[in-house]
């Protein structure tokens, strides 16, 4: 049944009316729909994680339960609407489970025809409008921010430019919560503008003039000077210049400034334009999906995969017309992403990915971690650097190698916490109770209180940024966990007891487990045995989604990777590190390219990183029509 609804959604729709012999009620549509809502029993079914919603089904394994599971879902259509059903589990609007559906398959199809047939029904073929499928070979680019340049990456451009190393500080900072490539976190304000003036007039001022206009033997001062100009601008726009932009780079020098002082002004005045701020800071006028100018392109890969300009070889490709379609694109972004400056940004990634901006000013307990300072805090962000930056760089660079890696680089400060010796930086063997980058102590203290673990923050932050599911809690819910008493000793016994509220269970029950397996690990994330209060630590958790019981942090990464939705989430968010914003209903067809791609990959890290820059949000684009 659902082969003959692909079928029929691959094809246009007839406005001609069906044949009499092709009807297909509702009961037989239904029960050809039943393995895509058998999904849904994870959860809700009594006592699954969502009996308490109004969407509670009963096991298809009669008759009699699918008609009640139809009354059921048609009674919850009628009140929340044909709509809402189908965005919830498409992740278009928030749902615990995560995106279960992708838009514009054919799932997501079956699933809009039974929105429609549920909410009027009685009819041979669905009274709605069937949604459009990726194979209909549309572009679907999403939106296109306006992104600046992150601090790390000025500091890239000027040296590019002008050889000069400024300082990261100089310019306005990103502001912390996600990806530092988001074109929200960004924003430049009144302070901001101040900073950028300081960090040009900084820059020109590194300036030698005249050594560093490179005059060739025989070449005016004057003409020199002009070239350099306008190859300086050229260079900072990242495409050729317009006619106005000519003008503008030789302004000073039109006016009858002498040129030392020209050239520094002009170095001055294009540091601070949108041109070389911003990427993409020419955009499209039209509202329909087009391809973006190959210099565009140019400037998002390579920002992308190095956090820095293009470069010589990169701008001579755009330049011979070698830079056009996704084979070429192709050809670069693998180029690049094997370039030693593409570490830059592997590491930033997976900074963010980890929110490891949590680690900024961080401080423990003195009396309980006299040791930990703010180098140790340095060491802790080394590791984590070092791991990926190798493993990617000489090592598999496969999603196996990333969760599962045993060994790691450790100084003399980790090394008192993993409880290995070392003199210097060094790689060890952790062993298996230690797996990943999960159980490294730069991820398990910043997801840690000052004097203890944090199991809530653990496992929130393992369904978030791993399973892509939403965490909404109800407003006005107590987020406060009991205290400590006689009844509730450990942890443990605090988060049941908490749990216990119903408002508080939905979210509780899928993130505690989660974040109890990793008990085992401290503060600082050193190994223990038992709690402060000398219970032995207890690390068993039950998962209803990914289903199964583990003890331990080893075990529960074991279990999450089989989930489809890891390595699902995991695509995602590199592409949305790559756009500079949240995925997006229009992102679906490129996400499920992607992932398909990483499946077949084996889980290459190095082929990801080339394949997202083959998607349709980064070679076009659209302006959106608020706009």
């Amino acid at each position: 049944m659902i082969w003959m609804l692909a079928c029929a959604i691959e094809e246009a729709p007839t406005e001609k009316p069906a044949p009499a012999d092709s009807c297909v009620e509702d009961a037989e549509f239904f029960l050809g729909a039943t393995p895509l809502l058998e999904d849904c029993l994870g959860c809700h079914v009594e006592g699954g994680l969502a009996a308490g919603t109004r969407y509670v089904l009963e096991p298809f394994s009669s008759d009699d339960a699918r008609d009640r599971n139809w009354e059921m879902l048609g009674g919850l259509v009628s009140t929340i609407g044909a709509q809402a059903f189908l965005e919830k589990p498409s992740g278009q609007q928030p749902h615990s489970g995560g995106q279960r559906v992708a838009p514009y398959t054919t799932d997501y199809a079956i699933l809009a025809e039974l929105a429609a047939r549920l909410e009027s029904p009685g009819g041979c073929s669905s009274p709605g409008e069937l949604p459009p499928t990726c194979e209909d070979g549309k572009a679907r680019p999403g939106t296109a921010p306006l992104r600046r340049q992150t601090p790390d990456q000025l500091v890239h451009s000027v040296e590019a430019l002008l050889g000069v190393e400024l300082d990261p500080a100089l310019f306005p900072s990103t502001t912390t919560g996600n990806f530092r490539s988001f074109a929200s976190l960004n924003t430049v304000s009144a302070a901001g503008v101040e900073q950028l003036m300081i960090a040009a007039e900084a820059a020109s001022a590194a300036l030698e003039i005249p050594e560093d206009l490179g005059c060739a033997e025989g070449e005016t001062e004057a003409t020199c000077a002009r070239r350099w100009s306008l190859d300086f601008t050229r260079r900072a726009f990242r495409r050729p210049l317009s006619p106005a932009e000519e003008r503008l780079a030789t302004h000073f020098l039109d006016a009858g400034l002498d040129v030392d002082t020209a050239l520094r002004m002009q170095v001055e005045l294009v540091l601070q334009t949108p041109q070389f701020l911003y990427l993409d800071a020419q955009p499209l006028g039209d509202t329909e999906p087009a391809r973006v100018d190959p210099y565009q392109v140019a400037s998002r890969l390579s920002f992308f995969l190095t956090d820095a300009p293009p470069d010589a070889e990169l701008i001579a490709a755009v330049e011979a017309g070698n830079f056009s379609t996704r084979a070429q694109v192709a050809a670069q972004a693998t180029r690049l992403a094997q370039a030693p400056e593409a570490l830059r940004s592997v590491a930033a990634f997976h900074r963010d990915w980890l929110h490891l901006w949590r680690l900024q000013g961080i401080q423990r307990d003195s009396s309980l971690y006299p040791a930990f300072s703010e180098s140790t805090v340095e060491a802790m962000l080394k590791e984590t650097d070092l791991y990926t930056t190798e493993l990617v760089w000489s090592g598999p660079a496969t999603w196996d190698s990333l969760l599962f890696g045993t060994r790691s680089w450790v100084n003399p400060e980790l090394s008192s916490i993993y409880g290995t010796s070392s003199s210097d930086w060094a790689t060890v063997e952790l062993g298996g109770e230690r797996p990943g980058i999960l159980t490294r102590t730069a991820f398990l203290t910043a997801h840690a209180y000052s004097a203890d673990s944090a199991p809530v923050r653990r496992g929130a932050w393992l369904l978030q940024a791993m399973l892509c599911a939403d965490l909404s809690p109800p407003a006005d819910v107590n987020m406060n966990l009991p205290e400590a008493s006689t009844d509730l000793p450990t942890i443990r016994e605090q988060l049941a007891a908490h749990s216990a509220d119903p408002n508080c269970a939905s979210c509780h029950n899928r993130m505690d487990p989660m974040g109890l397996a990793f008990e085992h690990f401290g503060a600082t994330g050193e190994w223990r045995e038992s709690w402060d209060d000398g219970y032995p630590v207890d690390a068993s958790a039950s998962l209803a989604d990914p289903a199964g019981t583990v003890y331990g942090a080893a075990e529960m990464v074991q279990l999450l990777d089989s989930s489809p939705r890891l390595k699902s989430c995991y695509t995602q968010r590199v592409f949305e590190y790559a756009v500079g914003r949240s995925a997006e209903l229009e992102d679906a067809c490129s996400l499920q390219q992607l992932q398909k791609r990483f499946e077949e990959s084996g889980g290459s890290l190095h082929q990801l990183w080339v394949d997202v820059t083959l998607t349709d949000a980064f070679l076009y684009r659209h302006r959106p029509e608020e706009l």
